[in-house]
Parts: C-alpha cells; structure tokens; sequence
C-alpha cells in the first residue's frame, strides 16, 4: 500500500493489469495443458492473450480484490488423413470471456472454435484444454486475494 494512506484509510486503487496478465499468461504457457497427440491429429499452443483489468481497491482498511478478464488461445495442428502422410491443418481459438469477481465458473463464457470442420479439435479443447485452464485462473485468482 501506499505510504501517504497510513492505516489503508482512505479509498486506493493499485493496478495489478500488467501483473495478472504476464502472470496467468506465463501460467498458461508453462502448463501441460494436455496439448500434442489426440487421436487423429496433433494440437500446439500458439499465444496466449489476456485482456482486462485486476485491482486491489484499499478502503477503510480493508482490501477488495477484483478482476474482469477475458483469455484467448490460439492453437494451430493438424489432423492425419486416412494415409499417415496427409496432414491437414487448421487453426483454432479458445476463448474465456466472464472471467469477473463474483462470477462463479459455470458463468464464465467459454467458447472453442476451429477454421476447418473438424469437430474433434473443439471438442477436444473442451473436454481436455478448459479444465486445465480453469485450474490456472484458480490459481491467478487466489494470488490476486493474497497480494
């Protein structure tokens, strides 16, 4: 906290954006977010981007933590065609938007998409990826609480 606002009395934003973004950011990326070999094809993490907002406000001696994030993951792959030598690739995104104090996580508005019309990619970034995403928003979320 400041050094003007001796006992967190008086009202104080402290930006934590660029923080939480490098943060969940970095988390994301050294994660296994069970990217590589899926039946019938190959998935790689391409960028990772976070947009939006993080705070502690400081009033009356009391902190309050918020944040209203939005993630996106760009993924690019391929999928083996029916002889081992064809490879088609696509590319594709995973989006996290809702992402807010006092939103629960069945609030959060996911969505996965791909360029081609292979239905496993967004599938398989839904029942395989999001969780593991989810598990590093937890993590950013306690360690906004905790600063």
């Amino acid at each position: 906290m400041s050094t003007w606002n001796v006992g967190n009395f008086h009202w104080e934003e402290i930006n934590l954006n660029k923080w939480a973004k490098e943060r969940l950011e970095g988390l994301i990326k050294t994660e296994d977010l069970a990217f590589g070999g899926f039946e019938g094809g190959k998935m790689m993490l391409e960028s990772v981007e976070v947009s939006g907002d993080a705070y502690i406000n400081v009033r009356r001696g009391k902190r309050i933590p918020g944040w209203d994030l939005a993630i996106k993951l760009q993924i690019k792959g391929h999928i083996t065609g029916s002889e081992e030598s064809i490879k088609k690739k696509y590319s594709g995104e995973l989006k996290f938007r809702n992402v807010a104090e006092g939103e629960e996580e069945d609030e959060y508005i996911i969505t996965a998409s791909c360029n081609q019309t292979y239905e496993q990619v967004p599938d398989y970034l839904k029942k395989k990826v999001v969780s593991k995403v989810l598990e590093q928003i937890r993590v950013l979320i306690k360690e906004i609480r905790e600063k």
